[in-house]
């Protein structure tokens, strides 16, 4: 007997738990999206964070061809 026919003791998600959990995960991170572009779009890049920021947009084009 294995705790896949013992569904008492079967302690993972089942597939919906799995879906909903999902789902609130990707709300949470659309809404984190949303928090940091609200309070981060309208000002200039800090001084340190800019430099990096260019170094990645001169690469992406040599990374992904």
């Amino acid at each position: 007997m294995t705790s896949v026919d013992d569904p008492a003791t079967n302690k993972y998600f089942s597939p919906a738990h799995h879906r909903l959990l999902s789902v609130l995960a990707w709300v949470l991170f659309a809404l984190g999206l949303l928090a940091w572009f609200v309070e981060g779009a309208n000002r200039p890049l800090d001084p340190g964070f800019a430099p990096a920021v260019v170094l990645l947009a001169l690469c992406a084009p040599h990374i992904f061809g």
